[in-house]
Order: structure tokens, then C-alpha cells, then sequence
């Protein structure tokens, strides 16, 4: 899983890049006559604010409602940023002249400037009832229904633009955009390409064609386009980053670095490029410098600018601090969505029906979520809950998704709606409880959450941390990833479950066909270590401490993941730095999960990661009784590993430091007896203990969901919850 971040839209073309000064016939008022009002509209056109304003302000003195200086100083004022004075002398204007559209337009401007924007969309509809072939007063008003998420009037709105000006690039260019929110890529390819028609350097659609593409599937396609915007216009962080967004998909990590400090360069102070640039860093194990830029993205999340809040997690950060990133994104990320009504049934009114279950996600295909997830949707009580899933992302006709699909009652594939629509949907199915498996990671889509379309709406299983998020109630956690005193850095209310949080599937399928040592690049004898969590959350301390296991070890080797070449290659170096011989280091492909699960047993031991460590693929090594030697990380994503041990009662492969970290591994793997003797107990524990009885966890979860529910029916608000083992 990485880090969520929505698509930048290039520069559209609807909104004034700086409001115009109107022009007048000088015929409309009596006034047009005097010296001042020539000369102070000739000093405005000319560019020159500050005279124009001193002979607007003497025409006043004369005449203090002529509309026309009224007019002019709000624009002069607009063209300032001074919000408030511009509203307040178009106030003037309007009401001296209330049939002009463009004052009516401006006003709306200035409004939007102040963030009202509901004001403003009256004054843009004002302006276009008085003049309904004003095309840049139906693109802006439709510029504010997008931001609002009623993308079917924005798509309204642009459509009449083009009606009274089939040639307004802009126009083009936006439609595109709203159609691809909507669902309709293709569509929005065609509206872009006739934007480019019109003006082939239009930069903005190239770039937005560009997301269109990559929509479709078609990255090459839209690297291309991207390209082409970025030689239109270079300093462009949005396409900057939305090009390293497509890189990212193909896998060139490079590409997307160099492309991240090229938006750095043009925009040096948005914490959302260098929340992306630390990421693809890490992924790069290009840990060079990193350490200032990750001090630098932590200290720009504490003075409030928006970064990808994932990233913090694979960072050194506190809990507090991660819940401040949280809340900064997910505010941008939803601004504008409103709650829809209703939102499922009222406290009390549901009677003896089964509580209604909906699971949101984009990961329903060949994912960890879905690895995880499937044996849970299949044994819920059918007769005390009825199972709906809501698909957010790629069908990709697998065996995982069809395996979700025949688990529930109802599978609802949202992926081509609008958010508002997916929200309406969901709450046309009467959800109780909706239960988001992304949070903030890839492929989120909060703002269907945003507009409320359940009673309650719960953050489970895809992202460790708070959501931050108002509209998120509760957060299903246990007493090690999240310990009671941990609820400040919450914004959802902590649901305790008696043993680990995460769900497990005791059926996983394990491709027959087991290799041996040698099929796989491992050496036939010597000791195996092993990690396979992804390479971003590999650290310059740990790998430290894996180089001296190898060099204390004789014979041993160290089994990661494949990541890209230059991240194996920078592995190689830093291993041979240390006084390691590179071979030493054996980089695993990826495979589909039935292979990685029949060639994950090949290991002797699993080393964890700090401060984010294994998930998934620490519950895959336990269940193949691979031993993982764990530290204690300071939050949720680091204490995984040790919830997974609790509830294997094997607390003994926790380690408080990195010291203990490393002795433990050291001496687990110069007595080979003591570590037989313990993946016995792993092989016993793993049947009778709760981390694999996926039956046990389905009790205790639909145990916490009733609990929730009892509390909305008496009508009380959310609670911190404790499920007590049964």
C-alpha cells in the first residue's frame, strides 16, 4: 500500500488569472464626462493601480454611487488581494447597478476570495441569468459547483459556456476534467483533445489529458502529454507531480524523483511535493540527505501545510504529529462535500433487522486487503448482519475479487461515479455501519465518507493511524497498536479488540509447487534472514544492524524485496561499505501470493523494520512459521509485528530496542535448537491461538459492530469501545 494523493488538475482555463479591468461604453452615465473618470479608466487599463485608484476615489467624492468607480476600485482591489475591500465596494456597485453582469461576476470573484462560496455561486447565477452567453461567468460557476462536488451542475455549467462560445478552451478543458470525476475518461479525453484543438499550447490540457490517460490505463500515452505541458509551461509543479504520479505506476522510481525536485525547485514550500519526493526516496533506498528532508517535512507538517499524511508513518514521527498531517490533507481533500440526507436509518428505528454491513475499498483484486479480508466476509452471521461491499478500484477479474464478490450479499462497483453519487448509492442500500478499508492510502476516495452515508463510519484495517476526520467515528484497533492513552491522537474513537486488530484468512492458498533453496537464489546451506517489507520502509539504522548479523553469522545471507535496480544496486553499495560482500544480499521478485507463500518457509528468521514495520507480509511469514524477531515502535504502523506476536503468544520475539533487536536475532540464529524449538511453537501456536481463527475474530468484530450500533440506537454518541475476549 502507498501514499494517497489525488490528482493535481492542471490550470484551468474558466477562472481569470487576474481580474480585467471592465470596459465602459462611455455613453452609460452622466459622468463620463468628467476628466477624472477618462483619465482614472485610461490609468486602470494602463496597468496603473495606484493612480487609477486615487481618481476613481475623487470621481466619488463627487458622485458617491457612481457605478462605474465603484466598479473599478472593487477590481483594483481584487487584482490586490485585498477580499474584503473588493467585496465591499462591488456590494456598492451591484446595488447602484444591479443589471450589470460584470459586476455581478466580480463580485462573485471577490466572494470566492473570502471562501464564500455559496454567496459567490448566487452572483455568478445573477450574472448569467442577466447575460446568458457570458461563458467565463458559467466556466467559474462551474469551477465552484466541482469544488462543492456537484459535478453534475458543474458539467451543466460548462456545457453552456460552450453553447454561447463553442470555442472557449477553457471550457473544453474543464468539462474534461468533471467527466473524468465522473467517471467518463474517454469522454474527458475527447473534450481535452477538442481544448487542444482550439489552442495546441494550452498547457492545463495537456496536463489534464494527461490524467485522463492515466484514468484509462494508458500511462505511456499520458507521460507523453505530460511532457508536452511541461515544455508549454516548465515550472509547473502540478504536472511536475502528476508526471512522477505515472512514472510511479511503471515502476521507474528515478524518473519520479527527478520530476519531484523539479516541482520542488518551482514550488519550494509545498510540504505535498516533498511529503512525495521522501517517499519515492525511500522506495529508492536513496537515503542520502534524507534525514534533513524528512526533519524538514516533519517540521512543515507541524506548521500546518498539507503533506501526504502516509509518509509520515515510514518516518521518524510522533503520533500527534501524524494526526496533524491527517487532518491537514483529509481538509483539503474534502473541502466543500456536504452530508447527504438521510444517512441511514434513525437511532432506534431499525428494530430486529440485521445490521447492515457495507466494506468501502479500492483494493478489491490481487491486494493485501483482499488477502486478508476474504474468510472475514464469508463467515459473518448472516442472520444477525447482511455483507455489502462497495468497489472503488480496478477489476482486475481475479481470483481475490471474485472471491469478495461471492462472499457478500450485495458487490456494488462505484468506480465510474462521482463521490456524491457513490455516497447516495451506498446510502440507497441503508448502510448501518460503513467500514473504509483505505484511509489514506492509495486509492482513497474520503470524500464519499464526507458525505455522510451511513449512521456510523468506521477507519479499519488499510491505513495505522487516525483518518482525521470529523466524519470518521471509529477506528478498530488493540491494546498494543493502540493503547488506551493513545485516543488524543485519534479522531475516531478507539474500538479495543480482545487480541490483535488485524483479520487474518486461515485459507490461504499456497501454490503446490514448493521450490527448493536454489530455484529461488538462495544458497542451499547457511542461515537466511529475510525481510520482505517493501523497500520504503527499509532504514539506514536497520540495514546497520542487519550488515553486523550478516558479518557475526558466517555463511548467512540476508533475502529481501526486489524493489527497483537502482534500489537493489544502492543495497549492494552500503553492504559492501560495511564490510559485506554484496552477493550476500538476494533480492526475492515479486510473485503472486500463492508463490511468495510456498517460497516464504525457505527463511530462518524474519527481521522486522522501524518506524513503520511489517504488516501483512509479517502475518504471512508467521503463517508460514517463519519466527520474526520484532522492536517496539512508538506508534501504530511500528507495533504491528508485536500485536501479531501477542496474539501468538510469543512475546518473547518483542523487543523493546534496537539493541535487544539485534541480540535476539544474533543468538536465535547461533543455536539452531532454540530457534527449532520455537518455530515448533509457532507451528502450534499458529493452529491454536486467535491471530489465525479467523471464527473467533469474526465474533469478536461483529461483537464491537453491535456495540456500535446499540450505542447510535439509544442515541448516544461514539464511545471508546473494549471487546472482552469471549
Amino acid at each position: 500500500m502507498g501514499p494517497k494523493r489525488p490528482l493535481r488538475q492542471s490550470p484551468t482555463g474558466g477562472l481569470l488569472a487576474g481580474p480585467r479591468a471592465p470596459t465602459y461604453d462611455h455613453g452609460m452615465a452622466a459622468t463620463e464626462t468628467d476628466d477624472d473618470l477618462k483619465q482614472a479608466l485610461a490609468r486602470h487599463q494602463a496597468g496603473d493601480l495606484v493612480e487609477s485608484e486615487r481618481l476613481f476615489r475623487r470621481v466619488l467624492d463627487a458622485e458617491p454611487r457612481d457605478p462605474v468607480a465603484l466598479h473599478h476600485l472593487g477590481v483594483i482591489a481584487l487584482q490586490q488581494q485585498r477580499g474584503a475591500a473588493a467585496e465591499a465596494w462591488l456590494a456598492q456597485a451591484a446595488d447602484a447597478h444591479p443589471e450589470d453582469p460584470r459586476i455581478q461576476f466580480h463580485l462573485a470573484l471577490a466572494l470566492k476570495a473570502l471562501d464564500r462560496t455559496d454567496a459567490a455561486a448566487a452572483h455568478y447565477e445573477r450574472a448569467v441569468a442577466l447575460a446568458p452567453g457570458f461563458a467565463d461567468a458559467h466556466v467559474n460557476l462551474g469551477n465552484l459547483r466541482r469544488a462543492q462536488d456537484r459535478l453534475d451542475d458543474a458539467r451543466a455549467s460548462y456545457e453552456r459556456a460552450l453553447a454561447a462560445a463553442p470555442g472557449h478552451a477553457g471550457a473544453h478543458n474543464n468539462l474534461g476534467t468533471v467527466l473524468r470525476e465522473l467517471g467518463d475518461a474517454q469522454a474527458a479525453v475527447t473534450s481535452h483533445r477538442r481544448a487542444l484543438a482550439i489552442n495546441p499550447r494550452h498547457a492545463g490540457a495537456h496536463g489534464n489529458l494527461g490524467n485522463a490517460l492515466v484514468a484509462l490505463g494508458r500511462i505511456d500515452e499520458a507521460i507523453a502529454h505530460f511532457r508536452q505541458a511541461l515544455a508549454l509551461a516548465p515550472d509547473l509543479p502540478s504536472t511536475h507531480l502528476n508526471l512522477a504520479g505515472a512514472l510511479r505506476q511503471i515502476n521507474d522510481l528515478d524518473g519520479a524523483a527527478a520530476e519531484l525536485r523539479h516541482a520542488r525547485t518551482a514550488a519550494p514550500d509545498d510540504a505535498e511535493v516533498l511529503s512525495q519526493l521522501v517517499h519515492v526516496l525511500q522506495g529508492l533506498c536513496d537515503w542520502d540527505g534524507l534525514d534533513a528532508l524528512q526533519a524538514e517535512l516533519v517540521t512543515a507538517v507541524e506548521h500546518g501545510r498539507v503533506a501526504v499524511p502516509f509518509t509520515l508513518l515510514s518516518l521518524p514521527s510522533t503520533a500527534a504529529q501524524q494526526q496533524v498531517a491527517a487532518r491537514a490533507w483529509m481538509a483539503q481533500a474534502v473541502a466543500g462535500a456536504r452530508p447527504i440526507a438521510p444517512a441511514g436509518p434513525r437511532a432506534g428505528s431499525r428494530g430486529n433487522a440485521p445490521i447492515r454491513i457495507g466494506y468501502l475499498s479500492s483494493d478489491y483484486h490481487e491486494h493485501p486487503t483482499s488477502y486478508l479480508i476474504a474468510e472475514l466476509l464469508e463467515r459473518h452471521d448472516r442472520g444477525r448482519f447482511a455483507i455489502h461491499a462497495y468497489s472503488t478500484g480496478p477489476d482486475d477479474g481475479g481470483p481475490s475479487r471474485q472471491r469478495v464478490i461471492e462472499a457478500c450479499d450485495g458487490f456494488v462497483d462505484l468506480a465510474a461515479l462521482s463521490h456524491e453519487a457513490a455516497a447516495r448509492r451506498i446510502a440507497a442500500d441503508r448502510i448501518d455501519i460503513l467500514v473504509d478499508l483505505n484511509g489514506c492510502t492509495a486509492g482513497a476516495r474520503p470524500r464519499i465518507l464526507a458525505h455522510r452515508p451511513a449512521a456510523l463510519q468506521v477507519n479499519y484495517l488499510g491505513y495505522p493511524g487516525t483518518m482525521g476526520a470529523a466524519f470518521m467515528d471509529y477506528i478498530v484497533v488493540d491494546p498494543v497498536v493502540a493503547p488506551p492513552e493513545d485516543q488524543p491522537w485519534f479522531d475516531e474513537r478507539l474500538v479495543h479488540l480482545p487480541h490483535s486488530y488485524q483479520v487474518n484468512d486461515s485459507k490461504r492458498p499456497v501454490a503446490p509447487d514448493r521450490p527448493a533453496r536454489v530455484d529461488v537464489g538462495l544458497p542451499a546451506d547457511g542461515f537466511v534472514f529475510c525481510c520482505f517489507n517493501s523497500p520504503y520502509k527499509l532504514t539506514p539504522t536497520f540495514f546497520a544492524a542487519w550488515m553486523r548479523l550478516l558479518a557475526a553469522v558466517d555463511g548467512s545471507v540476508l533475502w529481501l524485496l526486489e524493489g527497483t535496480a537502482s534500489g537493489s544496486d544502492r543495497l549492494r553499495r552500503a553492504a559492501g561499505a560495511a564490510g559485506i560482500d554484496p552477493a550476500r544480499l538476494v533480492f526475492a521478485p515479486s510473485v503472486r501470493f500463492p508463490r511468495h507463500l510456498a517460497r516464504q518457509p525457505l527463511a530462518d528468521l524474519c527481521l522486522d523494520t522501524l518506524p513503520y514495520g511489517g504488516h501483512t507480509t509479517a502475518s504471512d511469514a508467521l503463517w508460514s512459521g517463519v519466527p520474526l524477531v520484532t522492536c517496539r515502535g512508538p506508534t501504530f504502523p511500528g507495533r504491528v509485528g508485536a500485536s501479531l506476536l501477542t496474539a501468538l503468544d510469543l512475546p518473547e520475539l518483542i523487543t523493546p530496542t534496537l539493541a535487544a533487536y539485534e541480540g535476539l536475532a544474533l543468538a536465535l540464529a547461533r543455536e539452531p535448537a532454540r530457534l527449532a524449538a520455537l518455530r515448533a511453537r509457532l507451528a502450534h501456536h499458529r493452529a491454536v491461538k486467535p491471530l489465525y481463527d479467523c471464527a473467533r475474530f469474526t465474533r469478536d468484530l461483529e461483537r464491537a459492530y453491535a456495540a456500535m450500533m446499540a450505542r447510535h440506537d439509544a442515541g448516544e454518541p461514539p464511545a471508546p469501545i473494549r471487546i472482552e475476549p469471549s
